[in-house]
């Protein structure tokens, strides 16, 4: 019989028998950490370390799900299952505080932590497709998601293992280590060539540049002049497919503020460290420019410049009113991107803030929620950029509604024909959004109002939230379904064209939207010199909807002709024909400053009524 005695390596190069290697990673000892270890851009891993040993500790280590993570920190209770490549894309932090030569990190080169660590990557290539691909929502559902954010984060895991063995530091079984990386390279083929997965990526565009990043980190250890030509060139070819000619970056075929705001900026972020300078980093600039353009007449900057409010009403997945301020990674090459971003001394302060925080409370980093790989590929910041005040400043007055104060300027999508008109006038500036439906929540019609000096006043939500519109007696609301309005400026009709357009005459003449209800009522909103008149004809009995957007000192008055919402000295006045019915409920939808209240007036056969804003004075 031939007795095989396996050993591991620690870091300090002493063999470590098998039969010696801990089972478990032990918890930290906060005694043994200083807080003050920690550099302000590093305390946001404080968390990460302090609840490192329950998610390593996770890993299953026997049995024919050996390497799955059997914790529910990172995805979805219901998908936490062995088929879910995503689930194991913690292995990022397991290899990071592996490597990590931290004088904080008392794991670096632990042995429990590479057992563990490389029972994850045994177990992610053995979930492979044969043709490069992964799972995630079925043992079989081979698709773009698990296989472009496994590469964002398996990219990531194998430049730390590889410059970690390149400087004489911890290392993984060399087997399995060149196994991990024929993996990740089949991955990254699939990525560039099945047709299925480039085929969703034109839907869901997150999904795709997802994996830009992490192949640029896999390339930057293991150089293939061939494979970097290709993902340039595919993300050329690519490029076309996954914005609309409105600017927006397409999310199940529409626009959705999150995904885009979240998701798809980390993914910007994150290839931005590896592609700044280069042939695709002048792509990724390309990409970005005309989306944010298309953020800049989406959101409303509030007068006192804390919050920025969206024409949330078209979104098409998940849920987002508003922000603070967002850091957008190209700021440094799209100025008008400076609008939206932290300045530099923000970004200082927030830093200092979170440190100052952990010095205090260390080691109560609270209780373990989720643990997600994100903080490690997304936090990686080797060209940190923030504007100065001023820079900031001018961005802001570059805003389109506040650079100009009479326009009308529209943009369309030719994938599923839909418009966003933004009408511009000294006293208010306000978003109309028709076409069709591309998901079930989305709402049309008016979508947002602001003025100057008052701020943002009315905003559709999507879903039955507190949508903007008109609905029969105990029926649907119109504005829940796909529409295409006729649009006269100036009395001469205007065809939609995909793409950006200000409208001809759309700075000086009224701009008017005319569409049906059902068959038997019609709509019309007027988009005058200083008001918006909205006229609905319906028989019978029908309600009009209008979702207020109020500030805790907001007042509301409701009065025989008008509804007056008051905020400070300026008040929006909603001026109503007699026999109105109104009736006004408090929701539980908040965001920002703001809850949103839902006003309901009733009628029958016919509506009036004009939207304007005056001073109190007045």
């Amino acid at each position: 019989m031939l007795l095989v005695t396996f050993c591991l390596v620690g870091s300090s190069g002493t063999p470590v028998r098998a039969a010696e290697v801990p089972k478990t990673v032990p918890p930290l000892d906060p005694a043994t950490v200083s807080p003050a270890l920690f550099c302000e851009q590093e305390a946001v891993w404080a968390y990460m370390l302090v609840h490192l040993p329950a998610v390593a500790n996770a890993v299953v280590m026997e049995g024919e799900h050996r390497g799955f993570i059997d914790i529910q920190v990172w995805r979805r209770e219901r998908d936490n299952q062995p088929y879910n490549a995503r689930v194991l894309e913690n292995h990022l932090p397991l290899a990071f505080f592996y490597t990590a030569d931290r004088s904080w990190n008392p794991y670096r080169g632990h042995p429990a932590l590479r057992a563990r660590l490389e029972a994850v990557l045994d177990f992610w290539c053995s979930s492979q497709h044969a043709d490069g691909r992964f799972a995630e929502y079925g043992p079989e559902n081979w698709s773009l998601a698990p296989t472009s954010f496994g590469i964002k984060m398996m990219g990531e895991t194998l430049r730390l293992l590889d410059e970690s063995q390149r400087a004489g530091g911890p290392t993984i079984d060399p087997a399995l280590h060149q196994r991990t990386i024929a993996a990740a390279r089949r991955a990254i083929e699939a990525l560039l060539t099945h047709p299925s997965l480039i085929a969703h990526g034109k839907r869901f565009s997150n999904q795709y540049t997802g994996f830009w990043g992490g192949a640029l980190a896999f390339l930057s250890v293991h150089e293939d002049n061939s494979l970097r030509s290709r993902l340039t060139e595919r993300v050329r070819e690519a490029l076309p497919a996954l914005s609309s000619p409105a600017g927006y970056h397409y999310e199940n075929n529409g626009c959705d503020w999150a995904y885009v705001l979240g998701t798809h900026r980390n993914n910007v972020r994150h290839v931005w460290n590896y592609a700044r300078a280069t042939e695709l980093g002048d792509l990724i600039v390309a990409m970005e420019r005309p989306w944010v353009e298309w953020l800049a007449y989406n959101a409303v900057r509030e007068p006192d410049g804390s919050y920025f409010t969206l024409n949330r009403a078209i979104e098409t997945r998940t849920g987002a009113g508003g922000f603070d301020t967002r850091e957008l990674p190209l700021a440094e090459q799209i100025p008008s991107a400076r609008a939206f971003a932290p300045t530099v001394d923000e970004h200082r302060a927030q830093l200092q803030a979170r440190r100052q925080r952990l010095l205090e409370t260390w080691p109560d980093v609270g209780p373990l929620t989720s643990y997600s790989p994100h903080a490690f590929a997304d936090r990686l910041d080797r060209h940190p950029w923030h504007p100065t005040a001023a820079e900031r400043a001018a961005a802001v007055a570059q805003l389109p509604y506040l650079a100009r104060d009479r326009f009308a300027h529209q943009r369309a999508d030719d994938r599923h024909p839909m418009s966003s008109t933004f009408v511009r006038r000294p006293d208010y500036y306000a978003a109309f959004n028709a076409g069709a439906m591309v998901a079930a929540m989305q709402r049309y019609g008016l979508g947002l109002l602001w003025s100057p000096k008052m701020g943002t006043v009315l905003q559709t939500q999507s879903r039955d939230a507190g949508p903007w519109g008109t609905a029969p007696a105990g029926g649907r609301l119109f504005e829940a379904s796909a529409f295409q309005p006729a649009i006269h400026v100036g009395g001469q009709p205007i065809t939609i064209e995909p793409g950006t357009n200000d409208l001809p005459g759309g700075g000086a003449d009224q701009v008017v939207f005319t569409y049906p209800l059902a068959e038997s009522g019609q709509k019309s909103v007027t988009f005058g010199p200083d008001h918006i008149a909205v006229k609905a004809v319906h028989p019978g009995v029908f309600t009009e909807h209008l979702p207020l957007l109020m500030r805790p000192d907001d007042e509301l008055v409701i009065e025989a002709d008008s509804v007056r919402l008051q905020r400070g000295d300026q008040m929006l006045v909603i001026a109503l024909t007699p026999d109105v019915e109104v009736e006004m409920v408090r929701t539980e939808v908040r965001h920002g400053p703001f809850r949103v209240v839902r006003l309901t007036l009733t009628a029958a056969e016919s509506l009036d009524y004009r939207l304007a804003f005056q001073t109190v004075a007045d």
